[in-house]
């Protein structure tokens, strides 16, 4: 059996198609989603979201938002998304991303600059992440 994925961004739809299973990154911690769920609304968190299709796994960065899942739909609202493709060069640029935000991060002062400085910081975190996810498989 499969899910039906609904991904939306504030610009419409980003994509809408089945998928095996999926891991959404809840404000609680990952959640696996297989055909059959039991209804669920939840928070998102910036984070890694994964699905397999016909045994592979991709991955993308989401940007915060909410799930619905009802009956094997899966209707996801995030406030934007970033793809990210195996690659070594992006790998590295990702590395360097994360070191240069957690300075940013370090040298942050006032409250704007902390809060500014900590979604950069998870960004780069989560762009590393799935690097080393999609190089693992």
């Amino acid at each position: 059996m499969v899910l039906n994925i609904r991904l939306m961004t504030p610009d419409g739809v980003y994509w809408d198609k089945p998928v095996d299973q999926i891991i959404l990154p809840t404000t609680t911690g990952p959640i696996g989603i297989l055909s059959g769920h039991a209804s669920l609304i939840t928070a998102l968190e910036i984070g890694v979201l994964r699905y397999q299709k016909d045994k592979d796994w991709s991955a993308i960065l989401t940007l915060g938002g909410g799930a619905i899942i009802k009956e094997d739909n899966v209707t996801i609202l995030v406030s934007g998304v970033e793809e990210v493709v195996k690659d070594d060069t992006k790998a590295r640029e990702a590395e360097a991303m994360l070191t240069e935000a957690t300075e940013a991060l370090a040298k942050a002062e006032t409250l704007r600059e902390k809060i500014a400085a900590s979604q950069n910081f998870k960004r780069a975190n989560i762009r590393v992440e799935i690097h080393k996810f999609l190089e693992s498989q």
